[in-house]
């Protein structure tokens, strides 16, 4: 909200609020409750704000030192935002610094001030009656790209095609559930469950018992369970997929059969139900203590001659336990990173869950939200980020957000199988290839192969088998692209990545789908620039061997290591102790005039294919040279000159380092 301006002429209900003539409070920036308690006697905007605070507080208000208005768009029609800050932010720590609060009315109530707008209450558990009908008509408008759905399509029963399994939970309360074998080009309505395992999960479909659940799937059903059948009923509809009763478990080959497909299970489902607030399959996501902190407080706001009774409740947080509603960007502050998520928003799988889906229905600890193509929305109504942003950035992934980004988010997240980590994305993969027909090899796209490969580690790793050395999947945890924003390290695409080439790829798939897995042989095939190099105890990298002794052509680089656990860890000059046929040496992946960069590789430079000289190699770091303003001696000249993008060659000593530099075939396995 921007504070009104002027004095307040009309007391109408929808008239604007502002402070009255001649009250001392200041109409910008943080607000002293002190001075708001004295003068809420004279002034209608400090007597409504403290009205609503006490309501809400009563003696907790002590507590709390400041106000402050949140702006408001000239178009917002929701409710009244406004932050109360602690007067010491270790007093109340449920508030993590700021307790944020919504003033509005109900919908069939004429707010006041046209500054407050109108919002729904929040069910007091997902299934109640409000709470529903919400939903439904969510989709309603969703499915038939209604109002604000401008971008969702028209969905058409006969197009959906039904997954080889679903659940058939029957058309009455009490119908049985059983699973349902479909036919071929079987089409219906059907939901899908996004959820958490969380350990032991108590019911699975094996092999001894498909028949059985055929017939009949036993009582007692986990709860998280029980309550997404309850939910596909509400909305109507009859065939739920869950994917531990859908896929036979203790069957290597048909999970291998079917886990390949999640793009067209998600994609084409009907709505996704997402269990945010369970954290297994035992727990549930309908009822939920915390409900009850999105209720409201009531106070009576009296003015000329009218009566209002106004509503003050908590700011939802639904938004901001889903992350990329709003992805972390440069600048964003500690209270944006360390804003809590729901655990089932960081699970790997989930992450292809929520892009694919046209359509999921989020059910938080705290409320419900809807996200799809074209609305983000939650009972609350109004969130901080939604002012800003409207759409859900992840389901735009497939068209608005570049491969590099998709990884590191992706690679952010956690699997309980870490082996998982190319299969948990091959749904999304084989949705990307449909969009942009390009060849994937273990995670990288053909068409930006080479700036796909640079990527970097900031934190400890393991190595994995599945992929070969070269992709990101072969480690653990989250990697990197250089997305600096400094002239000096700004990563143009032809210049920075030009002077070498990717000749060939081998990455044979293992089993049905190239977008799974792939043979531990898979390797590169390049022609680029090596040097053979040492690393010093100053983590400065020479080439080697003809100015080993000479500090001069020395570069001290950022070096990123992949892994953790090998004669590699510990200090660089680690790097100094290769054995035999594991010498290392630089892969230059940039060129003058830009900043040194490049892939350390460990092997055999002296390696033979058919007679050719083909060295054989390993990834083990990616490095880039430091700030030029923390090294001012990388110049091979003493020269000042400067440019106004990028410094001159000599100041990366480049021609030194091409003097050293060899332009041959290798093998990155």
């Amino acid at each position: 909200m921007s504070h009104p301006r002027g004095h307040l002429e009309t007391r109408s209900p929808g008239a604007a609020l502002s402070h009255a003539s001649g009250c001392t409070v200041s109409s910008k920036g943080k607000v002293r409750i002190r001075d708001m308690t004295t003068s809420r006697h004279s002034c209608l905007l400090c007597r409504f704000i403290w009205s609503g605070a006490e309501a809400f507080l009563g003696p907790r208000l002590d507590n709390f030192k400041h106000i402050k208005f949140e702006e408001r768009g000239e178009e917002e029609t929701g409710p009244l935002r406004v932050n109360l800050i602690p007067r010491d932010r270790f007093i109340d720590t449920t508030y993590k610094g700021k307790l944020k609060l919504q003033y509005y009315v109900p919908h069939d109530t004429t707010a006041p001030f046209s500054e407050m707008g109108n919002a729904q209450e929040v069910g007091h558990s997902g299934l109640a009656a409000s709470t529903i009908s919400l939903a439904q008509s969510w989709l309603k408008s969703c499915v038939h790209a209604d109002n604000k759905h401008h971008e969702c399509a028209v969905y058409d029963d006969k197009a959906s095609q039904l997954p080889a399994r679903v659940l058939d939970i029957g058309a009455e309360d009490h119908s049985p559930v059983k699973l349902h074998v479909s036919a071929e080009s079987e089409t219906g309505k059907y939901v899908a469950l996004s959820h958490c395992w969380g350990g032991k999960t108590p019911i699975m479909t094996t092999g001894q018992n498909f028949e059985d659940h055929l017939r009949d799937i036993p009582e007692p059903l986990p709860q998280t369970f029980k309550d997404a059948i309850t939910i596909t009923r509400a909305l109507g509809l009859r065939y739920l997929w869950i994917d531990s009763l859908c896929i036979i478990q203790d069957s290597p080959e048909d999970w291998a059969l079917h886990a390949p497909h999640m793009a067209q299970v998600y994609g084409k489902a009907y709505v996704t139900i997402a269990a945010d607030a369970a954290n297994n399959s035992s727990e549930g996501f309908l009822v939920t203590s915390e409900r009850a902190k999105s209720a409201s407080k009531s106070f009576v706001f009296s003015h000329d001659n009218h009566e209002t009774i106004v509503r003050v409740r908590e700011r939802g947080a639904l938004a901001y336990q889903l992350p990329y509603h709003s992805i972390p960007e440069t600048g964003a502050t500690n209270e944006d990173q360390l804003v809590p998520r729901s655990k089932l928003s960081t699970r790997g799988w989930v992450f292809q869950e929520r892009v694919l889906s046209p359509r999921t229905l989020h059910f938080s600890e705290a409320e419900t939200g809807w996200e799809c193509q074209s609305v983000i929305s939650c009972e609350c109504s109004a969130t901080s980020t939604r002012r800003k942003r409207t759409t859900s950035l992840l389901k735009k992934a497939l068209s608005g957000m570049p491969w590099t980004k998709v990884i590191e988010e992706y690679t952010r997240l956690d699997f309980t199988v870490a082996e998982d980590r190319l299969v948990a994305l091959s749904g999304l993969a084989e949705a990307q290839y449909n969009v942009q027909q390009d060849d994937y090899f273990a995670g990288l796209w053909k068409r930006d192969f080479k700036r796909q490969l640079l990527w970097h580690k900031e934190d400890a790793a393991n190595r994995l088998a599945i992929a070969p050395t070269w992709s990101w999947a072969s480690v653990t945890g989250p990697v990197y692209y250089d997305y600096s924003a400094s002239p000096i390290h700004a990563l143009s695409d032809a210049p920075t990545i030009g002077q070498w080439d990717v000749l060939s790829v081998s990455c044979t798939p293992i089993g049905n789908s190239v977008f799974a897995t792939c043979a531990k042989d898979a390797n590169l095939l390049i022609r680029g620039y090596v040097i053979p190099i040492r690393i010093t105890r100053a983590q400065q990298i020479l080439p080697y061997p003809s100015l080993w002794n000479s500090d001069t052509t020395a570069i001290t680089f950022d070096v990123h290591r992949d892994l953790t656990g090998t004669h590699f860890d510990g200090t660089l000059s680690n790097f100094t102790k290769s054995a035999p046929g594991q010498e290392p040496v630089l892969f230059m992946t940039s060129h003058p005039p830009h900043p040194p960069q490049g892939l350390i590789l460990v092997g055999d430079s002296d390696a033979t294919e058919d007679g050719e000289l083909v060295g054989s190699f390993q990834r083990v770091a990616f490095v880039s040279g430091q700030p030029l303003g923390m090294r001012r001696s990388w110049s091979d000249s003493s020269s000042e000159e400067e440019e106004a993008d990028l410094p001159p060659i000599e100041m990366w000593k480049w021609r030194t380092w091409e003097a050293n530099a060899k332009l041959q075939k290798f093998r990155i396995y």
